[in-house]
């Protein structure tokens, strides 16, 4: 189809033409259909010229994870049995990001590599391409498009982050582990007091609750934390809407910590 140039260069030539022809001017008239034969020309050339080019991408690594920079490469051959034009490469990077290049025109058979670099950003899937071809005529009056290579997903894992067990005692979550070895063990047995809301039953020695008017558990000495296993909760539903900027996806950074 015509470029922005080449619907300028044909509003021109249809004002040359209605000009010259109400007015008699019989040198604008020709002029005005040579401006117009010049585009049909350079549409005739970007449509039957097309190019014949065979493009494989690769993608590496095929995983990434947040932060950091993957790679893919093209390999752009021409299976015409004439030289190739001139034409752009582009190719869409995820959903704000696009790939531009220009392949130079190659003889019969040959082949070239290109590549770019793929910043991973953020979790999730990123769709490469497709990869499209534009060709432009020398006066860069028509240009056409068609499809080169379909699109490819490359997977960007989350950013890991290696975390200290928790201590016992030490933060919300090490108090409540210190509670939590107290209440239920597994350490030796250490003491009796009074029962608690949310104390196990198991835990109440029924024979000192019968000496007293209380209810009696068990108390046992605290042991550090052996194991702890981290419970992620995927219902984006369940986590806090964020009120500041720093806490604007809450759920990310759980899964990322």
């Amino acid at each position: 189809m015509p470029t922005r140039q080449g619907w300028t260069v044909l509003a021109g030539a249809l004002a040359a033409i209605v000009i010259g022809r109400v007015f008699g001017i019989v040198e604008l008239f020709v002029i005005g259909a040579g401006m117009a034969i010049a585009v049909g020309v350079a549409l005739a050339v970007v449509r039957l010229h097309r190019p014949d080019l065979a493009i494989t991408r690769w993608a590496h690594p095929s995983v990434l994870t947040v932060g950091d920079t993957g790679r893919v490469d093209l390999l752009i051959e021409n299976r015409a049995a004439i030289r190739s034009p001139r034409v752009d490469l582009t190719e869409p990077v995820g959903a704000s990001n696009t790939a531009h290049m220009t392949i130079a025109p190659l003889r019969a058979g040959d082949q070239v590599t290109a590549g770019y670099r793929v910043p991973a950003l953020r979790r999730g899937v990123l769709t490469v391409g497709p990869a499209e071809l534009e060709r432009h005529d020398l006066l860069g009056l028509a240009s056409a498009r068609h499809l080169a290579v379909g699109a490819a997903e490359l997977t960007v894992a989350p950013q890991t982050f290696e975390l200290p067990m928790p201590a016992l005692g030490h933060g919300v979550l090490g108090r409540h582990l210190l509670a939590l070895s107290q209440r239920v063990g597994p350490g030796e047995f250490h003491s009796l007091r009074d029962y608690v809301e949310g104390d196990e039953p198991r835990t109440i020695h029924w024979r000192a609750s019968a000496r007293s008017e209380e209810l009696k558990v068990r108390q046992h000495e605290a042991q550090g934390v052996r194991r702890c296993i981290v419970v992620l909760d995927r219902d984006g539903d369940a986590y806090p809407a964020p009120t500041t900027d720093a806490d604007a996806d809450v759920f990310e950074r759980a899964i990322t910590a």
